[in-house]
């Protein structure tokens, strides 16, 4: 009877309930069968506030903030712009650069799906003119836009931080490694295009050639990102502000930017803070509704269960990751990153204790394996987000277009896994110092 409100999630989910609310139901009649009404009742009452009250919880909507800003008052224009010209007169060029650019992006906004927006709007348009194919300039935006999921900050490792009580600083700081390796595999795979694909890029060169002069000249147009990039993450790195403050100096300096420039107006101003208040909320609801649900699964077996249920396969822990990657996959396919996470957090961390799996290395991994969940269909955020500002393309063709960068990014996903080193060694050196 225990797993009967499990049966319920899942029947709530395949007719369309959305997840926040299946989350709630579920989780409020798990608690109802386990104890009693009055007990659910009382745990409505104070499991909202426990996990909004939450003071890392305030990033969330700051980095979201900061990305609405950017992406309406084109301040990554001037670094995409300057990636092009140091980048353009290689092969496959446009594609580095903007690779090269999101990654920058990455760097001062931790919302993927920003920057699949912001990209897919600027660099779409521009690379199609240039002589790329449809195909592959959407699949370069679509993989390009997973950067800012694990090069810090990035609220999927918030999230995770905040879920499996471990510290977010450590979290961005074992990001940086896997989220270059992820920004070569990339290019690596753009220059693998260009040479097996040849029709889908440009006959001759990207853009007209540029002097080192004009080349140096456009660095100046990289400054507003980069200022904002700075104020996050060194005042995280050396120690002068929590990751929450750290964001709040983000949107400050962002905000500076804007009036200097004079791209700020109070349209613009209601529209980011409008979307920041819907997409924070729908964030939130997902959260409480997961914290309803893992106490439900805390009162009862299941995750003991499936504690013994995986130690008795014959896997070691490198073992049980490759196993849960397609599980992963497989839920990405239908549920969105932060569901996934609440979703899954309370049974998988006994199973990590157990295989006595790293939990910083467990946040790279899974936020690497919500990132590929992003590009698969039927649901595929990311891809979403790119159809939304490429009028002309369907989903199919969005789909397709990523198929050549999912392989090589789901290889290096293995690799991290038999080689864990790449998460540990940048943290290590930290703490040595």
């Amino acid at each position: 009877m225990e797993y009967l409100p499990i049966l319920l999630l899942l029947v709530l989910l395949t007719v369309g309930v959305p997840i926040a609310y299946s989350l709630v139901v579920a989780g409020i009649v798990g608690i109802t069968m386990v104890s009693d009404w009055t007990s659910a009742a009382s745990m409505m009452a104070m499991l909202p506030h426990r996990i909004i009250a939450t003071y890392v919880l305030l990033s969330i909507p700051l980095f979201l903030f900061f990305g609405f800003i950017a992406e309406q008052t084109g301040i990554i224009t001037g670094t995409f712009k300057a990636a092009g010209r140091w980048f353009g007169r290689m092969p496959g060029g446009l594609g580095v650069a903007t690779t090269s650019a999101a990654g920058v992006f990455a760097a001062a906004s931790g919302s993927s799906i920003s920057s699949c927006v912001i990209f897919g709007s600027l660099a779409v348009p521009e690379m199609r003119k240039a002589g790329y194919s449809k195909s592959v300039s959407m699949g370069i935006v679509t993989s390009a836009g997973l950067l800012a999921s694990t090069i810090p900050p990035s609220l999927t490792l918030v999230l995770y931080g905040m879920l499996a009580e471990t510290s977010v600083v450590k979290l961005f700081t074992a990001g940086v490694v896997p989220g270059l390796l992820q920004m070569l595999v990339i290019i690596l795979t753009i220059l693998a295009l260009y040479v097996f694909r040849r029709d889908q890029f440009p006959s001759g060169r990207d853009v007209l050639p540029s002097s080192w002069a004009d080349k140096f000249h456009s660095l100046v147009g990289v400054w507003p990102l980069l200022s904002v990039a700075v104020a996050i993450l060194a005042s995280i790195y050396l120690g002068v502000a929590t990751v929450t403050e750290s964001a709040a100096a983000g949107v400050v300096v962002t905000l500076v930017i804007g009036v200097f420039q004079r791209n700020l107006s109070a349209a613009l101003l209601w529209s980011a803070a409008k979307r920041t208040a819907e997409t924070s909320a729908m964030i939130l609801l997902i959260l409480v509704g997961g914290l309803i649900f893992s106490t439900y699964i805390g009162m009862t077996s299941i995750a003991s269960n499936a504690v013994e249920l995986v130690s008795s396969l014959p896997l070691s822990a490198t073992g049980i990751l490759l196993v849960l990657i397609p599980v992963y996959l497989l839920l990405g396919c239908f549920l969105d990153g932060a569901s996934i996470l609440v979703l899954t957090i309370p049974v998988l961390l006994p199973i990590a204790a157990y295989y006595k799996i790293d939990l910083i290395l467990l946040g790279i991994y899974l936020t690497f394996c919500i990132e590929l969940g992003a590009l698969t269909p039927p649901v595929g955020i990311n891809v979403f987000a790119v159809k939304g500002v490429v009028p002309d393309a369907t989903l199919e063709e969005v789909f397709r277009s990523i198929v050549p960068f999912f392989f090589p990014l789901t290889a290096l996903l293995v690799i991290i896994v038999f080689i864990p080193e790449i998460v540990h060694w940048l943290p290590n050196l930290v703490s040595q110092k």
